[in-house]
């Protein structure tokens, strides 16, 4: 019985370093949705204005031997005036995606920008 507790303990302290150990961030919703709004920024005049953005997935992967992540999401935006054949204050859906670069002072955005 003795050993059974003490095996017990061990592998609960075992789980529990694991668990405290820091876990890399990798890039989320609001890095995305500010990365939305710093690319929007940069086409002109505000058109659109971001309503709602969801992150519906990642993948982390190496490209030229860059460390990256690919953040995919769903954004809900407003016209702010007409555009693109859209009336202002109508609503659209759009979905894609961002490319971060790992840095050693964290992810680099497609806006240039560390999250």
């Amino acid at each position: 019985m003795r050993k059974s507790a003490l095996a017990g303990i061990v592998i609960g302290l075992l789980l529990f370093s694991v668990a405290c150990q820091k876990m890399e961030r990798t890039p989320s919703d609001k890095d995305g949705a500010q990365v939305w709004r710093n690319l929007n920024k940069l086409e002109g005049p505000d058109i659109a204005e971001l309503v709602a953005f969801n992150k519906v997935n990642g993948s982390r992967g190496e490209i030229l031997g860059v460390d990256s992540y690919t953040l995919y999401y769903q954004a809900q935006i407003r016209y702010t005036r007409p555009a693109l054949g859209r009336a202002a204050g109508s609503l659209d859906t759009w979905k894609g995606e961002y490319t971060f670069r790992k840095t050693e002072n964290g992810w680099l955005g497609p806006d240039n920008q560390v999250y």
